[in-house]
């Protein structure tokens, strides 16, 4: 109250040294100061330093609470992005798919990025998905807060088709606002459909490879069939599986048992029964889980001749059967009854002794 204030001088430095980042001398009618272009230090505290100066010389400081620099923003070295379908995903838990069948929703899950010990800390992030790495083609880009470590798209039939590959992105923003690149997931291709039977697109039976003909009646009791390999261009076909089924008994030799990526299949030990006809079936699954199954059309087992039947002498069987013929110009023979039940008979050989 003695006399007025003078002059203010105001420092801007650290505690150790208060007056070496700026250092103004101002009017005693101003009581604020914006210092543009000062170079200040990435992660460094400082302090403001107010000097009072009365008419009388005598001076008085006073301090400001200080403040830290943050002017990296956060880094995504350490980041794992993953696309995912388990709602409660995080990265240490959740499987990161490469392949799905729902193209409804997806889950972008995320850790690792990091603000450093001096940093002002993550505020929040932000997470989009869409076709291309980092893009956002679809506009459902969301902010959620920095205790989140995954978020759920939902809604997005309309929008993904089938073939088409989605990638999760997520940045993250610090307290003072500096943004982070985007970190991205490696994607996740939509697969909507199921393998397709291509080539001569069936089951082959009593064949090893599918340049031989269809086998519909065999005599022998090994099963064996081929087919072309399936298309699948999204996933790939991942494994093929067989089965054998006695259509006669209504029964299942074989249930549905995996070949990897076989086109061959042969069994020695089903037991197939004379008489019986037996069909392959082959289904083919893609990396997204969807299968598609064909069927051969069947083959007959027949490992029995065809009955004996009978053999005249004669050539009428309406006459019966010859004992003496007083006129010999030729032989000749009549016969019937032979059957065979499994299948036709397909021809006759004959001789004279």
């Amino acid at each position: 109250d003695e006399s007025d204030i003078a002059a203010y001088r105001v420092c801007l430095g650290n505690a150790g040294a208060p007056c070496t980042t700026a250092d103004e001398a101002i009017d005693a009618g101003t009581h604020e100061l914006a210092l543009p272009g000062v170079a200040l230090i990435d992660a460094t505290a400082y302090v403001w330093t107010v000097t009072a100066t009365n008419g009388l010389g005598l001076t008085t400081a006073a301090y400001s609470n200080g403040f830290t620099t943050d002017l990296s923003a956060p880094t995504t070295a350490s980041v794992s992005v993953i696309e995912s379908l388990d709602v409660n995903a995080n990265v240490d838990t959740a499987v990161d798919i490469d392949v799905m069948s729902d193209n409804s929703y997806v889950v972008a899950a995320w850790a690792g990025f990091n603000d450093g010990d001096a940093g002002s800390g993550i505020h929040h992030f932000e997470v989009t998905v869409g076709s291309t790495p980092g893009g956002d083609e679809w506009d459902l880009a969301v902010s959620v807060d920095a205790d989140v470590a995954s978020y759920v798209f939902d809604g997005l039939s309309e929008l993904v088709a089938s073939s088409e590959t989605v990638y999760a992105s997520v940045a993250a923003v610090d307290n003072v606002g500096l943004r982070s690149a985007a970190a991205t997931g490696d994607g996740v291709v939509v697969d909507l459909t199921p393998p397709v039977a291509s080539g001569i697109a069936a089951v082959l039976d009593g064949v090893t490879d599918t340049a031989s003909t269809d086998v519909d009646l065999t005599s022998s009791v090994v099963v064996s069939a081929a087919w072309d390999a399936f298309e699948d261009a999204e996933s790939g076909v991942t494994q093929y599986e067989v089965r054998v089924r006695d259509v006669t008994d209504g029964v299942e030799l074989l249930a549905w048992t995996s070949l990897g990526v076989e086109t061959t299949f042969t069994n020695h030990a089903l037991g197939l029964k004379d008489g019986h006809t037996f069909v392959v079936g082959v289904r083919a699954t893609n990396g997204a889980g969807l299968s598609a199954a064909i069927e051969s059309d069947g083959f007959i087992v027949d490992t029995t001749a065809p009955s004996i039947g009978f053999c005249l002498d004669g050539g009428d069987i309406r006459a019966g059967d010859t004992d003496i013929d007083g006129v010999f110009d030729g032989v000749s023979a009549s016969w019937y009854g032979q059957v065979d039940e499994e299948g036709p008979i397909v021809g006759y050989t004959w001789c004279v002794g």
